[in-house]
This record gives structure tokens, C-alpha cells and sequence, in this order.
């Protein structure tokens, strides 16, 4: 656990706590694994850019097809729609490259 949290640190440090969890399968109480932990609390800033996401969409820009904007159910207009997606793909950007410093952490610590 250590040596996991300790190399992905080492990376950058972006989750705001880390503990160790363990998963027991239920047929087998002897078979347990552990595994490293981290949440995340992030300021909006950080993660996406609300103020040129809604610029650019309102600009008319070409940010996502028709097809993908029909995926956002609800009475979002075309700009909300465009500023749900930025904010969809931004975060899944964000934490897949910080599960890729966590599989490098794993790693580097066997």
C-alpha cells in the first residue's frame, strides 16, 4: 500500500485522500485481496472551463455531432447539451490518466 500510494505521489499528488480496502469473495473468506483506495475532490476550475466550453458553444461551434447531442435527455437546450458533454469528456480524460498513474504506481511497487 505504501509503496503504491508512494509512487504515485511521486507523480503528482491529485487525490485528497488514500486508505487501503480489501475485497473478500463471498465463497471463499480465505481468499482476500487488497487493494489501494483514492477520492478525489477537485475544484471546477481544474477540471473543465465552464466560461469557454459556453462561448464556443454558443458561438456555434462544432463541438459534438447531433448524434452524440441526442444522448442528453432532458430539456437542455443545444448549448446545455454541448456544455453536459465538455463536461462529461473532461472528467472522463481527467481520471483516466489518473488510473493510468495508478496501474504505473501498482507497477513500480511489485
Amino acid at each position: 500500500y505504501e509503496k503504491v500510494v508512494s509512487a504515485v505521489d511521486k507523480q503528482g499528488k491529485r487525490y485528497a485522500e488514500s486508505c487501503m480496502a480489501g475485497i473478500t469473495k463471498a465463497k471463499d473468506a480465505e481468499q482476500k485481496r487488497d487493494y489501494v483506495k483514492l477520492s478525489y475532490t477537485l475544484p471546477l476550475e481544474e477540471v473543465f472551463d465552464l466560461q469557454k466550453v459556453s462561448d464556443d458553444a454558443s458561438k456555434g461551434k462544432a463541438m459534438f455531432t447531433d448524434e452524440e447531442l441526442s444522448h442528453i435527455k432532458g430539456s437542455l437546450s443545444k448549448v446545455g447539451k454541448m456544455v453536459v458533454l465538455s463536461f462529461e469528456k473532461a472528467v472522463r480524460k481527467l481520471f483516466c490518466d489518473e488510473v493510468k498513474k495508478l496501474i504505473d504506481a501498482n507497477k513500480k511497487a511489485q
